[in-house]
């Protein structure tokens, strides 16, 4: 689909987020029912292997004209020479890394740095990933209508002010904060994977995978920073890792911002 890669990447994530709040969900269902927990995992294994075989065996196949190809051999070292895919590339290791900081640390930060209960914090997750879900249906329209470069941008800027505010607020204004600020992380990583495919066509393959290993490594790093810096302090002077890498990704990519604009303008 080498048109509307935005519209399509966010769609494809909303579906990711459906399926990262659903999933939780059954899971908690079955352990309160009485169930093991390996159930789920069970269960979850038998209907992949049912779709893999289903698409495995599909006879309408499309053919599929990559643009890497085997003998460019220097694929990876052009790229990695590129300073607009470096930008992209720190980018992504840094809010993707926050993103899931907030997934994974932002119950116990609500918990002992704003003395929420358990059942709240719980709650303010449900709704980051509820939000995410929204914000990835907003950003695939908002890609048929403005530049991938100027959402991201937009994005980095919420980002940057609402990881503030969580910090700095104090009990259930944090907590309504966090919980929303699921809409600010939500179309990043796949409108960032967009403006990659569109900058780089004849590199993409390798431009998209060098992306999604950046994220991984972002999310690795950043959690046990995170981790820590917690661990040496509390949990709140931990969170200054995410603002730190938010509003660090918002100064790279703000410099690059016209650059970036221009080069995305030339290759759509």
């Amino acid at each position: 689909y080498p048109t509307r890669k935005g519209t399509i990447l966010n769609i494809h994530h909303v579906f990711f987020s459906v399926g990262a709040i659903i999933g939780p969900a059954l899971m908690g269902f079955l352990i309160i029912r009485g169930d093991h927990w390996r159930a789920g995992y069970i269960s979850a294994s038998i209907v992949l292997l049912t779709l893999s075989l289903f698409f495995a065996l599909s006879k309408n196949k499309m053919t599929v004209s990559g643009g890497d190809g085997y003998k460019n051999n220097n694929g990876i070292n052009n790229l990695l020479n590129d300073g607009k895919f470096l930008i992209i590339l720190v980018v992504n290791f840094l809010t993707m890394g926050s993103q899931v900081v907030i997934m994974l640390f932002g119950a116990i930060f609500l918990i002992q740095a704003k003395q929420c209960s358990l059942g709240e914090a719980g709650a303010a997750l449900s709704v980051f990933s509820i939000f995410m879900v929204i914000g990835r249906v907003v950003c695939s329209r908002l890609s048929m209508r403005m530049k991938h470069a100027s959402i991201v941008l937009v994005l980095l800027w919420f980002q940057a002010v609402i990881l503030l505010l969580i910090w700095q607020g104090s009990g259930w204004f944090a907590l309504v904060v966090l919980a929303t600020s699921g809409f600010t992380f939500s179309g990043t990583y796949p409108t960032l994977l967009a403006l990659t495919s569109m900058l780089f066509p004849t590199r993409e393959g390798t431009a998209l995978g060098l992306l999604s290993t950046m994220g991984g490594l972002g999310s690795i790093v950043l959690c046990w920073l995170t981790g820590y810096v917690a661990g040496l302090t509390n949990i709140g002077i931990g969170f200054i890792v995410t603002i730190l890498a938010c509003s660090s990704a918002l100064i790279l990519f703000q410099f690059k911002y016209s650059a970036l604009c221009r080069r995305e303008t030339r290759e759509d």
